[in-house]
């Protein structure tokens, strides 16, 4: 009962943190009403964006002209997706803070971009990005925060997920409150559920559920807790 109530929980808290996140803004933002796009000199957009950037990884403030929200419909343009998967290993990703619980804060902190709503992307979606709703990638997601669902073609990475994250291969999240499915599931701090074949949680509040289960007590296989 007490898990059921966890990922029921986890699946409607997007909705009041899009409102928290509305706060933020204010009348210093340029808010375009129904179609905007990235790069420009918009801030907001509530409607439909498009954004032509490879990545927004920056370490900035609120202060800046550099965070970009979005209310609506975010459709990432594909022309430069698809070298998003190289530029993981690259030196200037090396920006992302290390997972860890003890780097979870300032992580969380570096976000410059907030989407409230749908995220589409044909390859990868990747940034200092927090998703207050539905993201699907093709290939991969890799972003800040996820409040809602992740679906993901290969891998989903997050800092924080509050919902649920479905990948075919891999899903790994510094900490989860909710659901992560795939072949391979790996988290630092779990309170929830873990559904593949392999799944790892150094602290474990919850079940795993596949071949081999192995948390910071023991490792089990088909089910551990």
């Amino acid at each position: 009962m007490k898990i059921h109530f966890l990922i029921l929980f986890s699946l409607t808290t997007f909705s009041s943190i899009a409102q928290q996140e509305g706060e933020i803004v204010n009348n210093s933002f340029k808010t375009s009403q129904i179609f905007g796009f990235q790069p420009s000199n918009t801030d907001k957009t509530n409607g439909l964006h498009f954004d032509f950037r490879m990545e927004n990884i920056e370490y900035t403030h609120l202060d800046t002209v550099n965070h970009v929200f979005v209310n609506g419909l975010n459709f990432k343009v594909g022309l430069l997706s698809m070298f998003q998967l190289l530029w993981l290993e690259s030196e200037h990703w090396k920006m992302y803070d290390a997972d860890s619980l003890e780097n979870l804060d300032i992580a969380l902190q570096r976000t410059n971009m907030w989407i409230n709503g749908i995220n589409i992307n044909g390859i990868a979606t990747l940034g200092s990005t927090k998703i207050n709703g539905l993201s699907i990638s093709g290939a991969t997601t890799t972003v800040s925060q996820i409040n809602g669902i992740s679906i993901a073609g290969l891998t989903n990475f997050s800092y924080a997920l509050n919902g649920i994250s479905i990948a075919s291969l891999r899903n790994h999240s510094t900490k989860v409150n909710g659901i992560q499915v795939g072949i391979y599931n790996q988290t630092q701090k779990l309170n929830g559920v873990q559904v593949g074949l392999l799944n790892k949680s150094t602290n474990t509040k919850g079940l795993q559920i596949g071949l081999i289960n192995k948390n910071e007590k023991k490792t089990m296989i088909l089910i551990n807790w």
